[in-house]
């Protein structure tokens, strides 16, 4: 059986899709799938990645996991006080952060 031809052109084009490992086409054609809703147009792009990459969407999906533990793309949180500090306490962290200023 050949890689379908939905996109024309490619890396996989005409090639034999007994060529890829099994486990890595269904995973990348359901990689695929999140971007197009066309069968066809998702095994074909997973086949083109296949061919630059026998392990393309094991290494995507370890990145994938890497990132999302180390907090990479996340937004910080921001930290809230539960007391508003008072006047006297502020004034003060300005004079120590700027105290060459200050002491002038």
């Amino acid at each position: 059986m050949r890689v379908p031809d939905g996109i024309p052109g490619g890396l996989a084009a005409g090639k034999s899709i007994e060529k890829y490992d099994a486990k890595e086409l269904a995973k990348g054609t359901l990689h695929e799938l999140e971007h197009t809703t066309s069968f066809v147009v998702a095994v074909e792009i997973a086949a083109d990645h296949l061919e630059e990459d026998p392990r393309y969407y094991t290494h995507l999906e370890r990145t994938k996991r890497r990132h999302s533990t180390t907090g990479v793309g996340r937004k910080k949180k921001r930290r809230t006080l539960k007391k508003k500090p008072s006047k006297r306490k502020v004034n003060q962290l300005i004079r120590d952060q700027f105290r060459d200023i200050y002491d002038r």
